[in-house]
């Protein structure tokens, strides 16, 4: 096989992957509190495929080695809804699911059956001691994390975190994060949120589809080479049999 096929098949497997990234960010344009992904690159280097040991150049062979999360803030979108709440800087909120904490930006919640305040998921969001009980009585988030009945009474407060590394944290689906047991957890002792509405996607739309379009342009060329240089090599082989 030539250093040209090598090539071109780890252009294709690279442009294919970031096609797949990309398409998920577009898919996710208009979900609350999403975080767009970028593929990451490595290098494969490889000894001269001719086994020329006399000093040669290494061949370099690029791939995707996995993803990572852009962390900047999606835009406002208002709801006018009492228990939506957007985060206004860094941090997450932090939820109880069955499988151990996870952390979200997507800031809409509802009251359950059992008066806890919860994700659309069902999850339950952690304040300060745990999920927040706030009964049957109805309920809106001020700017500072806490929650008041109608007559102002306090019934809670949502707790914030922050993480010294964000890339350390990979996600869960669902628009969750998980976070690795060594990553440094911090607490937001400044909340500060924007209620009545939800941190948008910071998808960047159009930014995304031009990529697209480049990526499939990308990976049409690298699939033509594959094709020309793996009929060129078959010709060879064919002609030297004879």
């Amino acid at each position: 096989m030539t250093t040209s096929l090598y090539v071109s098949g780890a252009g294709a497997s690279a442009r294919l992957r970031e096609l797949e990234i990309t398409a998920n960010n577009l898919a996710n344009a208009s979900t609350e509190g999403y975080r767009a992904d970028t593929a990451t690159f490595r290098e494969a280097l490889s000894a001269s495929l001719a086994g020329d040991r006399s000093g040669a150049p290494l061949h370099v062979f690029t791939g995707t080695s996995g993803q990572s999360t852009r962390h900047h803030s999606g835009a406002f979108q208002k709801t006018g809804a009492p228990l939506d709440a957007a985060i206004d800087g860094e941090g997450f909120f932090e939820v109880q699911t069955g499988q151990g904490t996870a952390y979200t930006r997507s800031g809409s919640f509802r009251v359950d059956r059992n008066g806890l305040l919860v994700t659309p998921d069902g999850n339950a969001v952690l304040g300060e001691s745990g999920p927040i009980a706030i009964g049957p009585v109805p309920a809106k988030i001020q700017s500072d994390g806490r929650l008041v009945g109608e007559d102002g009474a306090e019934l809670g407060r949502i707790s914030l975190v922050r993480f010294e590394d964000a890339s350390e944290l990979s996600k869960r689906g669902a628009n969750l994060f998980e976070a690795p047991a060594l990553a440094r957890r911090i607490p937001v002792e400044q909340i500060q949120l924007t209620p009545g509405g939800v941190e948008g996607s910071n998808v960047e739309t159009m930014k995304e589809l031009a990529q697209l379009v480049s990526l499939q342009r990308a990976f049409d060329a690298s699939i033509q080479a594959l094709e020309a240089d793996d009929s060129a090599s078959r010709n060879l082989f064919e002609e030297v049999s004879r």
